[in-house]
């Protein structure tokens, strides 16, 4: 057992990670969401039908995308949905819908950040977990490129172009 006094080298935690992101959760709220979606009808605009997830390279997730980016507003969530997982029964899930304006034309869109990275850039600027800037870079770039590798595999079934994902250095 490791010595919690002194940091604990980090293994690959971005694979992990990935993994955890999608059966812990991308695989209970994606199937469905796009009639959570047509059920949202609070748009005056257009909505996408998928999930924009973004993927930060730095790994910060800000609390909302409105304090991200004063041009982008939150306007409500979709239909709320549960689960019983692990000893939570009943567990609850919803998705923010957030809108912006571009030439004149309102668009609409459920998002969020990918919340294993803001978990990496906690490890990586924490005292817990020895994680040189390399490492963390290299654990994004491996918890992006498996999940995307999971998400696009014949066997994501309900999963397959649910969502987009946005990378950016951010």
């Amino acid at each position: 057992m490791a010595d919690l006094k002194t940091s604990i080298k980090v293994g690959d935690a971005g694979e992990g990670l990935a993994w955890s992101y999608y059966y812990g959760y991308l695989k209970l709220i994606l199937p469905g969401l796009s009639s959570r979606i047509e059920k949202f009808g609070q748009t005056d605009g257009k909505i996408s039908q998928k999930l924009v997830i973004l993927l930060p390279k730095s790994g910060f997730c800000w609390p909302t995308l409105s304090d991200c980016d004063s041009g982008v507003q939150s306007v409500g969530h979709l239909e709320e949905f549960e689960a019983s997982r692990a000893g939570n029964p009943k567990r609850s899930y919803r998705n923010f819908v957030y809108k912006t304006t571009k030439d004149n034309e309102t668009y609409y869109f459920a998002a969020e950040y990918a919340t294993p990275l803001l978990s990496l850039y906690e490890m990586a600027t924490g005292s817990l977990v020895e994680m040189t800037e390399a490492e963390k870079e290299h654990q994004m770039k491996s918890f992006v490129d498996v999940l995307e590798k999971i998400l696009a595999h014949p066997e994501a079934g309900d999963c397959k172009n649910q969502c987009i994902l946005v990378k950016y250095d951010g």
